[in-house]
């Protein structure tokens, strides 16, 4: 059966209070994420957004050692991160039910967003976009009328403009200067992976030292300290490039980690396992009904998606799939389930309960 034709049962209706503890969790979060930044950097709050792109430089461009936030402050925006993914899915199961956002949602995945960028990166921000669109194909797939589709074409078509509008306003305001036009930004920021592999394609491939250290090195870095393994000869290859005076970013698209690490057979092979591996998720997310809180598998599904779309810009489906930051996303949402979902089940326990006692009391 249609999995949308299922959803109109499975209205997620959280704690208010709840949410509004939340919110006051993540503003908290936020600022000491901002405090602790400005500390490493030396600087005030008048020079937060310099001081993120200055960061974010040193960090991503200039490959310098930064002192890292609080272990308190790493658990807080762990817990925020994985939140936005969470309420991104309440948001739209409840909006393929009853057509209505929730602002307190909202505020959430905004918040999570805005946690996102302090570090001066705006991935995890469409992350959740583009897991949200995913699953909002998801829910509403049983939509065959022509007028209905047509709606949808035009509200994505807004959607897209939107997002591609906040996309250049956050990249302005975080530093990285756009010369010329929208349209030249927007050319160079999609067409800039593939000048980059074939230039990488001419020259001669680095030689790997490891095995697969391009394409697994997130697993050697999230977990090389429990096998032992000596961390520091994992590197990446990602040099910065320019085509004549035009600077083009050191993105290369996933080819070059498979490339790198097993030649032109990797290209068959690891994008087959890739595949392989989105299937799997999405026959298992296609088996799967929406119930009373959010599923697993679907929230996992849409993360793969999210990360499938990126293997465009570079490894990000390897690099997310085999991080210890996944396995943190899956305690937090099973922790959110518990928590956000727990007090309302049961307060509708209860109000059923008495409302059979009531009924009996007055059929005696």
């Amino acid at each position: 059966s249609d999995w949308s034709s299922d959803v109109c049962s499975s209205d997620l209706n959280i704690n208010k209070n709840l949410e509004i503890g939340f919110i006051f969790v993540e503003i908290i979060t936020l600022v000491l994420s901002c405090y602790a930044l400005l500390r490493i950097m030396g600087s005030g709050w008048g020079n937060l957004l310099t001081s993120i792109h200055i960061y974010r430089e040193n960090t991503m461009h200039k490959g310098i050692e930064m002192e890292s936030f609080p272990s308190y402050v790493k658990l807080l925006r762990v817990l925020v991160s994985a939140s936005g993914y969470w309420f991104t899915y309440v948001i739209m199961q409840n909006y393929s039910l009853n057509k209505k956002v929730k602002i307190r949602e909202t505020i959430i995945v905004f918040l999570s967003m805005l946690s996102s960028i302090v570090t001066g990166g705006r991935g995890v921000a469409i992350y959740y976009i583009l897991s949200g669109l995913v699953l909002f194909f998801y829910t509403n797939k049983n939509y065959r009328q022509k007028r209905k589709e047509k709606i949808q074409v035009w509200k994505l078509v807004a959607i897209g403009v939107i997002f591609f509008a906040l996309f250049v306003i956050s990249g302005n305001l975080l530093g990285r200067n756009i010369k010329g036009s929208y349209a030249r930004y927007f050319v160079l920021y999609c067409g800039a992976e593939i000048k980059n592999l074939d230039t990488f394609l001419q020259g001669v491939f680095p030689t790997s030292t490891h095995f697969a250290q391009e394409t697994f090195i997130t697993f050697y870095r999230s977990y090389g300290s429990i096998l032992g393994l000596p961390l520091d000869e994992y590197v990446l290859y990602h040099p910065f490039r320019y085509a004549g005076t035009v600077y083009l970013g050191n993105v290369s698209t996933i080819f070059q980690a498979f490339i790198s690490d097993f030649g032109y057979v990797g290209v068959v092979s690891m994008t087959a396992l890739m595949a392989f591996i989105s299937q799997f998720f999405y026959e298992c997310a296609n088996r799967e009904k929406p119930g009373k809180r959010p599923n697993m598998i679907i929230l996992l599904y849409c993360f793969v998606a999210a990360m499938l779309f990126f293997s465009f810009f570079s490894n990000k489906f390897y690099e997310e799939l085999l991080s210890k930051g996944l396995i943190q996303n899956i305690i937090c949402w099973i922790a959110m389930n518990y928590v956000f979902l727990r007090f309302r089940v049961r307060s509708n326990s209860r109000v059923r309960a008495n409302s059979i006692k009531r009924e009996a009391y007055t059929n005696e």
